[in-house]
Order: structure tokens, then sequence, then C-alpha cells
């Protein structure tokens, strides 16, 4: 016998307080390289997208009102960068899109946060 496929899983998710809880976000962080490279293509170009959208349909299949109000969140983090991915439906049809936001620079010592 194989090696068996462990499927599509994420290094962290965002769920809800509730009883029955929903996965309403999830991320994913690469130790070495940082952005633009395949890692993120993959697990967040492809993999992360795939898992959003299955989020999006085991809430909606629930609560059918919720489709075209619903934003699910990602973020990649990669070396000292992080990108904020949203998947939402559009109240065109039956797709999503998934949109990914320019990648930001996050601090890296107490020094560098701002003081408000």
């Amino acid at each position: 016998m194989g090696r068996q496929s462990p499927g599509r899983k994420m290094d962290y998710l965002f769920i809800t307080k509730q009883t029955d809880f929903f996965e309403v976000g999830c991320g994913e962080c690469a130790l070495v390289g940082g952005v633009k490279t395949t890692k993120e293509l993959v697990d967040a170009g492809f993999k992360m997208a795939k898992i959003m959208r299955d989020m999006m349909f085991k809430i909606v299949k629930e609560s059918p009102g919720l489709l075209h109000k619903l934003h699910m969140t990602g973020f990649y983090i990669a070396d000292n960068m992080q990108t904020l991915w949203i998947l939402y439906a559009p109240p065109l049809g039956y797709i999503s899109r998934c949109y990914a936001f320019l990648p930001v620079q996050y601090p890296t010592t107490e020094s560098k946060f701002a003081v408000v």
C-alpha cells in the first residue's frame, strides 16, 4: 500500500466561536524565500484559493442568503512580507473571485512599530 495523500491542509485557520464553528479564513507561511516564489504560487495562488472556496460553499450551504455578502480571507506570510487574499462571490451568477493585495512589509523589531 502506498503513501496516503494528505489532502489540502493550511498552516492556520480562522474559525468562529460558535458551537457549530465555521472556518472563515486561512493562512500559509513560508520559512524561507519570500514573495514571488513557486511556494507562493502553489500554496497561496492555488491551494489557498481552493480551500477558501470550499469554506465559502460550506457556509453558504447552511445559510444561502450569505452568498453575495460573504468574504473569505487568507494570509500568506513569507520572510517579512504579508499578502492579503480575499475571495468573494459577486452578484453575477455562481462564480467566485479571488484577489491578492500587494505584499506589505511588517516590522521585525520593536523600534520599527509606529507610536500612536
